[in-house]
């Protein structure tokens, strides 16, 4: 009986550290924090704390000038309006002040 417990225990501290490796957090420490702590508690820290894959997708992408829909800061040309891009079109200000 005892043997079953360890097992599922096991089992659920791997689940929670690929859930965690999921959410791009660190595979081996969230096993070891896991197995230290407790796989249920770890998977309600890993469920609160935030995706850092979502992040890293959303800083990768700015909007079209022309269209303003979400496109690759590395694209040349937009694939919603067909616009070409100048190059370093995504680091420019989109609103430039007026002169008074």
């Amino acid at each position: 009986m005892e043997f079953i417990i360890i097992v599922l225990y096991l089992v659920f501290a791997v689940a929670v550290a690929g859930f965690a490796h999921d959410r791009g957090r660190s595979y081996v420490a969230w096993l070891l924090l896991s197995l230290l702590v407790s796989p249920l508690l770890t998977a309600l820290l890993v469920a609160i704390s935030p995706n850092l894959k979502v992040k890293a997708v959303e800083s990768s992408r700015a909007p079209c000038p022309h269209c303003a829909e979400q496109i690759l800061r590395a694209a040349k040309l937009c694939p919603h309006c067909r616009s070409a891009l100048d190059p370093g079109w995504s680091t420019k200000r989109r609103y430039q002040s007026r002169p008074a």
